[in-house]
Parts: structure tokens; sequence; C-alpha cells
């Protein structure tokens, strides 16, 4: 997945409602994680390797919710 796409499947923030965006590091390995603009909330950080997508995995990671959603807008 490339990380405009995934920019637009996240989830805004659980904890302020803010738009989350994919962020990346640049220099091998590369680290990547999902991350709220507002308040700085991120996911866990992932490494890429040829076995998984680390964007996909990071924005399931950010997706996940584990209460009922509450409309915050």
């Amino acid at each position: 997945m490339k990380i405009d796409n995934a920019n637009a499947n996240l989830k805004t923030c659980p904890f302020c409602g803010g738009r989350a965006e994919i962020k990346m590091t640049h220099v091998p390995p590369e680290k990547v994680w999902a991350g709220c603009t507002r308040c700085d909330a991120t996911s866990a950080v992932f490494t890429t390797n040829i076995y998984s997508s680390a964007i996909d995995d990071a924005v399931d990671a950010w997706n996940r919710r584990n209460y009922n959603e509450v409309d915050m807008s």
C-alpha cells in the first residue's frame, strides 16, 4: 500500500479526534507508524521487511479500537 492510500484509510485519533497520517523514516531499516497530527499519539512502530507490509501493519494498528466508537465531531 502506498502512503497516500494509507492516509486515506486511517481513522481519526481515538484520543482527540485529530487527523492521522503515516510517518516513515528514510534510513534503513525503514520504520513506519501512524500518528496524530494534533496530539502526537502514535501507533506501534513497524520495520519494513520482505515478508510483510509495514504500512498495512501501521494502518491496522492505528485503526484497531477496543471500545464502542463515539462520534467526536
